[in-house]
Parts: structure tokens; C-alpha cells; sequence
């Protein structure tokens, strides 16, 4: 029985990767999640409570929303990911911390099985076992992947619903595959609001594929998956109008506790002079000297503007005393009421709009591509994670930073070849890629690296492309 079990696997490659992706997740969980990240109980982090309120509010109470009675507390989360919690709210008896571990065992099983579905799209794409099996290997064992499956986080789940659509949608041409796609696209979409760029890509790229293929434009297939996206992701925006009278697409923070304005805005006036908010977020909450970049002084007395500021935030600012008690700085917050949030607001938006019209190099190109430099060629954390040395993590960065140069370098071996303008999936990776680094790096500017995550994941596929495309082409010099 072993002996044909170990000739099974050997035939069958990719259960043996499915197998090696299982255990390096089983191995995280168990010995280096809690070094990760810095706890034992790692299954929460800063969001979770968010995705659990909405929905224990919903079973509760029958309003999705992450605090009863306030006015943008229904758009704080959209609700894939907190219905997919409710599930295991409701199996465990509504025991929080026994549904977080169901969670992370739920979520190491599908990205084990996600492992399978980036096998069988490169299959589907490349037409070639080699690249599939070593797409598989490298996200088999892709640090950036499996540390989000043990926490109660969305990236998890909607990665593997990114991976399942592109899985039918490369597939083959049906309409049954077509609407399969669309459906679970729409589901990521209401788990993880980024991958809505993903809808016109994906029917652009429909489209050229279509024209090139049949000579149309339009089929009922691509229709198919528009209506299939609509019945998903559009029942958020339809919620939001009909039940609340609010055009709502994608989501609100709700303006209050960790999220209120003098924390939206001080945050958003540091986007506008720099890259990071650290470490002038952490000097602030720690009652510290401000050292502010030298883009904040150009302007004639915003020097003033930026210590009253400042100063409103640690005596009367909402959000960051919630920071602050959270961080245990300080006992007890500021209410709702009693903040001078508005002022603190005035103050910053002023400070922006200098930066718009006074230093507008660094404001609209060179902190934007810093953010861009950022997104590729981050090679450290912000801030250190406990118990793991920095050359360590350097060295798992510096690996990100080259398969993502890797998956660019696939993408333009391949745009060499008479297939890629047609390749679906190689239009959708350069599409997402592009648009999300661009919009992230030049409108949105808060550069965490989860973020990214499903462009990191797209480029895998063009990156193992390329080295068994120069694998190939080196034995068969070695052998000519």
C-alpha cells in the first residue's frame, strides 16, 4: 500500500506539491505563526473585529452593520468575508475564538487546494506540465501567501476565490463557466473591494480574445458573466441605495473610534509629503518630538499649522485615543461629541491642498513613484516583527522583489509571441498589475504590501513561464 501510494505520488506530481503546500501551512500554524505574528492567539488581528461585529450584529440583532445606531457604521465592511465568518459563528455555538481557529484551518485547506488551481490554470494557459508544476511549487511555498491563512483576515479567501474564477474562466468556453467565473469574481469582490478593478479587465480582455478567436465583439458568454457579477457584487450597492438611500460601491470606515476624521486626515496629509506614516504616527501617539520631511516646511507657516495640529490630536482628537488606549499609551478615549475633530480636519485638508499647489513635483510625481518603488522593491518592515531577525526578512522581500521582476520578464518574453495579445490570462495579468500598482501607488497611497497581494499572485504565472522558458533554451544549447 505505501509503496504504491509513494508511485502514485510520483506519477501525479502535483498531489505531491498539493501535499508539500499542506505541510508548509500545517508547520506555519503550529511553530511560526505565533513568532510571525508576535502572540499566541495570532487568529486576530487589527480588522478582524470589523468583518465579526457585522455580522454577529446581523445574527444578533438583523442589521449588518459594525455598531447599531450610526449612521455609516452599515458600509464599514463589505460582506463576504464577515458572511463567511458567520458560518462558523454559528456552527461553534457563537464561540468567537473556536470559529477564529476553525477559520485558519479552513483557510490552510483552500489555499492547499488553491495550489491545485494554479496548476490547472497554467495548464489551461501555458499548455505545458513544467511551468504548471513549478507555478504550483512556488506558491506552494510563497511566504506572502500562507501567513494569511491562520488569521482572520479576507486575503485568504480572496485569493482563493481569484484563483477559483480564473480556474473556469481558462477553462474552457462555456457559458456555464462563464457564469461560474462571474459569480465567484462578484463573492471576491464582496470579500476583498480591490479585485473590482478586475470586472472591466477581465471583459476587455474577453472581448480581444473573442475577436481574435470567433471575429465578434460580444457573445452571450461574456454577457452571461456581466449578469453573473451583478447578481453578486451588486447586491452591495443595490443594499446600500434601496435599505439606506446611500450610493455606496465599495466601502465607508465609519468615522469614529480608530477610524475618525483627525486619524483619516493626518494620515492622508502624510501620503502627501511621503511614502510611510511611521515614524511620525507612533511619535505622535508617544507624546515625541515630531519629525516631520522637509517637504512639510517649503511652505511659509505651515510649520504652525503642523504643531497645532498636532497638538489638537493628542488633546482632543478622536481616533488616535483610541490608539493610544489600544496601544495601552493611555487609559480611556475621547467621545464622540466631545472631540475637536473638525478642526484638526480643516487644519490638514489646508496642509494638502498646499502640497497640491505648492509642491506639486513631489505631491502628484515623486512620492508616487516612491509608493510605486515601494510596491516592487520593499525590502524591509516598518516595523520589526518580534523574534525574527531583520536579515531574514530582508531576505524574504528581496525574493518577492524577484519574482515579481521575474513574472514583468515573463510578461514581455511572451508579449514576443503571436499568442499573447490573445492569451487571456496574460492580458488580465498585465492589466490588474498595472492598474492596481499605478492606482495604488498614485490615488490611494496606503502601501501595505497585503494589498498587492493578488498582482504578486498573478505575476507568479508569467514568472515561471520565463524560467522554464530559459531552462529550456539552455539545455537545448548545452545539447546543440
Amino acid at each position: 500500500m505505501i509503496n504504491y501510494t509513494i508511485k502514485n505520488l510520483k506519477k501525479n506530481k502535483i498531489f505531491t506539491v498539493v501535499l508539500l503546500g499542506l505541510t508548509v501551512r500545517i508547520l506555519f500554524y503550529f511553530f511560526g505563526a505565533a513568532l510571525y505574528y508576535g502572540k499566541e492567539n495570532f487568529f486576530k488581528g487589527g480588522d478582524t473585529n470589523w468583518w465579526v461585529d457585522n455580522i454577529a450584529n446581523l445574527i444578533n440583532y438583523g442589521v449588518y452593520t459594525d455598531e447599531l445606531n450610526t449612521e455609516y457604521g452599515y458600509f464599514t465592511r463589505l460582506p463576504g468575508y464577515s458572511f463567511f465568518i458567520g458560518i462558523f459563528y454559528l456552527i461553534t455555538g457563537k464561540n468567537v475564538f473556536l470559529a477564529f481557529k476553525i477559520i485558519a484551518w479552513s483557510q490552510i485547506v483552500l489555499d492547499s487546494f488553491a495550489i491545485y488551481l494554479v496548476y490547472k490554470i497554467s495548464i489551461f494557459t501555458f499548455k505545458n506540465e513544467k511551468t504548471a508544476v513549478l507555478n504550483s511549487i512556488i506558491y506552494a511555498v510563497y511566504p506572502f501567501v500562507f501567513v494569511w491563512n491562520v488569521i482572520v483576515y479576507a486575503e485568504s479567501l480572496s485569493v482563493f476565490l481569484l484563483l477559483l474564477s480564473l480556474f473556469f474562466l481558462t477553462r474552457k468556453e462555456t457559458t456555464t463557466n462563464y457564469i461560474l467565473s462571474g459569480i465567484l469574481l462578484g463573492i471576491g469582490i464582496l470579500t476583498r473591494i480591490q479585485l473590482i478593478l478586475l470586472l472591466p479587465l477581465v471583459v476587455f480582455s474577453l472581448i480581444i480574445h473573442l475577436k481574435k478567436t470567433n471575429g465578434q465583439y460580444l457573445n452571450k458568454q461574456i454577457l452571461w458573466f456581466c449578469i453573473a457579477v451583478g447578481m453578486t457584487y451588486g447586491t452591495w450597492p443595490a443594499r446600500n441605495y434601496l435599505l439606506h438611500n446611500k450610493i455606496i460601491f465599495t466601502q465607508h470606515l465609519g468615522d469614529k473610534k480608530h477610524w475618525a476624521p483627525d486619524r483619516i486626515y493626518f494620515t492622508s496629509y502624510l501620503w502627501s509629503v511621503k511614502t510611510d506614516i511611521e515614524p511620525q504616527f507612533s511619535q505622535v501617539m508617544k507624546n515625541m518630538p515630531v519629525e516631520f520631511p522637509e517637504a512639510s516646511y517649503i511652505i511659509k507657516g505651515d510649520s504652525i499649522k503642523l504643531l497645532k495640529a498636532v497638538e489638537l490630536m493628542r488633546t482632543c482628537g478622536e481616533g488616535l485615543s483610541y490608539f493610544r488606549e489600544s496601544e495601552k499609551i493611555s487609559e480611556g478615549h475621547v467621545e464622540k461629541g466631545k472631540d475637536c475633530n473638525n478642526q484638526i480636519v480643516e487644519i490638514f485638508k489646508e496642509l494638502i491642498q498646499h502640497q497640491k499647489e505648492n509642491n506639486k513635483l513631489n505631491y502628484y510625481l515623486w512620492v508616487p513613484l516612491n509608493n510605486l518603488k515601494k510596491a516592487i522593491f520593499k525590502f524591509s518592515l516598518t516595523q520589526t516583527k518580534k523574534g525574527i531577525s531583520s536579515p531574514f526578512i530582508n531576505l524574504l522581500f528581496l525574493y518577492r522583489t524577484f519574482l515579481i521582476l521575474s513574472g514583468i520578464a515573463g510578461l514581455y518574453i511572451l508579449s514576443r509571441k503571436n499568442g499573447f495579445k490573445y492569451s487571456l490570462l496574460s492580458l488580465i495579468t498585465i492589466g490588474y498589475s498595472l492598474s492596481w500598482y499605478i492606482f495604488h501607488s498614485f490615488y490611494y497611497r496606503n502601501m501595505e504590501i497585503r494589498y498587492l497581494l493578488h498582482c504578486d499572485i498573478l505575476l507568479l504565472f508569467p514568472a515561471s513561464y520565463l524560467f522554464i522558458y530559459l531552462l529550456d533554451k539552455y539545455t537545448l544549447k548545452k545539447i546543440v
